[in-house]
């Protein structure tokens, strides 16, 4: 018998409560309450966003990161306020909205709460280090998105480039139709 606890306990004094099963109807009630679907979505949100900070550690700081050379080998650094708290980022960026992820609006910044944001996939592409960008009527954009603007496919602002096309011909001259050979 122990020191810290000299008094017993027959087992016929220990008070034995029954939990009795759920029904499956009750079950289900219970699982789909309001409360129980809301915990599980936070839930599911909060390990994404957990998921999100942890990779934005891991690639600015791990050497060993398979995307080290194209964030931390780059001198792409994390605010000390995110390095230290998961709250802080959580905090910081708000909520995620769905299908959204981290986006630092300078690509050569560091992850902070001034330079990063949510935006799509497609925003992002937009800021990535290996886009063409182009430069016509005093407009910086991507190919992309001077071929959205233009209608002109991306092909042939780039065949135009290649054949000595200016940026604001590329960009902005109607797309002309090519004859077949031997047509007059």
């Amino acid at each position: 018998m122990s020191e810290l606890n000299s008094e017993v306990v027959l087992p016929e004094q220990v008070e034995v409560r029954k939990r009795r099963k759920l029904t499956c109807e009750e079950r289900w009630e219970y699982n789909n309450s309001p409360k129980a679907v809301e915990y599980r979505k936070n839930h599911r949100e909060r390990i994404l966003l957990q998921s999100i900070w942890h990779g934005i550690i891991s690639r600015c700081t791990k050497e060993i990161s398979e995307k080290f050379h194209r964030y931390g080998g780059r001198g792409i650094t994390i605010c000390s306020r995110w390095m230290e708290s998961f709250e802080a980022f959580a905090t910081d960026m708000g909520p995620r909205p769905e299908g959204y992820t981290v986006e630092r609006e300078d690509n050569d910044g560091p992850y902070s709460p001034e330079n990063c944001r949510w935006a799509t996939r497609q925003d992002q592409a937009r800021n990535r280090t290996t886009n063409r960008v182009i430069t016509a009527f005093g407009v910086t954009k991507t190919l992309t998105e001077w071929a959205e603007t233009s209608g002109l496919h991306r092909d042939t602002i780039v065949r135009r480039l290649k054949d000595g096309f200016s940026p604001e011909s590329a960009v902005s001259r109607p797309p002309g139709r090519r004859r077949k050979e031997g047509a007059q």
